[in-house]
């Protein structure tokens, strides 16, 4: 069992709710229309399909990764060929890291673009370009 946190993940709280606070909740006119949100615009996160990654298809994914990460700068995929257990395993062990206190966390903190491993500040990558 994890130790208690002074600053409990989001995910943390909402484990141990069954009713989410009123503060919230939108009111009712306030809400999106889930009836009429527009699924077939492109509007969403990019789903790419990478089965043909490496077929007659290759082109078409790598410009739709392409786009993905211009137009929207993330996107999820399909036919990745990750085992489910594999996937799993990487999130209990994100879990599991996200629990140590914070400095835990920070002893793999590093700005340096040559360690492979440990964590870095978003914006890293934007100050590199």
């Amino acid at each position: 069992m994890a130790p208690a946190m002074a600053n409990p993940l989001l995910s943390d709280r909402v484990a141990c709710s069954t009713k989410v606070p009123s503060s919230h909740v939108r009111a009712v006119g306030d809400r999106p229309d889930l009836a009429n949100v527009d699924h077939e615009s492109g509007a969403g996160i990019p789903l790419i399909d990478l089965k043909q990654l490496d077929g007659p298809g290759r082109r078409r994914v790598v410009e739709a990764i392409g786009s993905a990460c211009e137009n929207d700068g993330f996107f999820m995929v399909t036919n990745h060929g990750i085992s489910e257990a594999v996937v799993e395993g990487l999130l209990s062990v994100a879990r599991e890291f996200f629990h140590l206190p914070e400095s835990e966390r920070l002893k793999c903190y590093s700005d340096d673009p040559r360690r492979r491993s440990g964590c870095r500040r978003a914006s890293t990558c934007a100050r590199r370009r």
